[in-house]
């Protein structure tokens, strides 16, 4: 395991409703982006909420927080999980993307549970289960 290796989670709330076509933008340039940064990752939008990991080395997930952080379509932003020298659960997808409604019924509605939990708590409340629930959804891409 490397330990310069960092998985990062986050939740924020969008300041304004993303219509599909402006996330699909989102997503495009999220994975170009990525790329050329040599990270990995998801991201989940449900109701006005981002759920989003990113992986990859350290400085690099730092620095893109502090984009993160800047970037106006965002509020609330609350890290919510930090991992280091972990293995990667998305590797060579850059940004992977799916929609919520098209994840199994149990799915979409453990996930529904997360984001909502995680809108009012400052960490996830057990780690081992975000990691399934992380890795369930991989699972779905």
């Amino acid at each position: 395991m490397d330990p310069a290796f960092l998985q990062l989670a986050y939740i924020s709330r969008a300041t304004e409703p993303f219509e599909e076509d402006e996330l699909f933008q989102l997503i495009d340039h999220s994975q170009k982006s990525n790329k050329a940064r040599g990270l990995s990752g998801m991201l989940v939008y449900n109701s006005g909420y981002f759920l989003q990991l990113l992986e990859g080395p350290a400085p690099t997930v730092e620095a893109l927080m502090e984009k993160i952080g800047r970037d106006p379509r965002h509020v609330e932003i609350k890290r919510v999980f930090e991992k280091r020298g972990a293995q990667p659960i998305f590797g060579s997808w850059y940004m992977a993307y799916k929609n919520l409604s098209t994840f199994k019924p149990a799915l979409r509605q453990r996930v529904e549970a997360l984001i909502v939990q995680l809108a009012g708590k400052p960490k996830v409340e057990s780690p081992e289960e975000f990691m399934k629930v992380l890795q369930m959804m991989r699972q779905e891409f």
